[in-house]
């Protein structure tokens, strides 16, 4: 069987139920026992047909492309790409594709009212669009504490993040 792998995609090789490697985009074919499933690469967390991502580690070509984030129970983390709130995680382990765009991570422990500078973004490491590896970290500026008014009759809530 023919399958072809479009730009944006990744696609995962099993033999025999057993994975392989990771393969970018391109034409395959497959033979016996051979399947191939198919991962889009997109902003949010990696997902392939509701299988445990821990079979994947294994494979270099996969850890190279992919970053992994922990988040400890009792904390969430505020998962930023390209420095615009994208997602809120919980407790769990996530995988995001580095090409898709810069991740910071912002970790709030649930048991203190306040995020303390302890809890600023991590620095990433990740290959950029142009196929060079750059190392971000925000400001401290840039992740101020949100402000929030309440609306007044007919009037819309407003929040800044500075």
């Amino acid at each position: 069987m023919k399958i072809i792998i479009d730009e944006g995609h990744k696609g995962f090789l099993f033999r025999n139920g057993a994975f392989v490697k990771m393969l970018g985009a391109g034409k395959y074919r497959t033979f016996g026992g051979n399947k191939i499933l198919l991962g889009e690469i997109g902003k949010g967390r990696i997902v392939v047909e509701k299988l445990n991502l821990l079979l994947f580690e294994k494979d270099e070509a996969f850890r190279a492309c992919t970053l992994c984030e922990r988040v400890k129970n009792g904390e969430i983390s505020l998962h930023f790409v390209d420095g615009v709130l994208f997602e809120v995680l919980q407790a769990g382990k996530y995988y995001f594709w580095k090409e898709s765009g810069e991740h910071t991570f912002l970790h709030v422990d649930l048991s203190s009212t306040e995020v303390k500078e302890a809890s600023r973004p991590r620095r990433r490491r990740h290959r950029d669009r142009g196929g060079g590896t750059v190392e971000t970290e925000a400001s401290a500026s840039h992740w101020a504490s949100a402000t929030c008014t309440e609306p007044q009759r007919g009037e819309t809530r407003q929040s800044t993040l500075r």
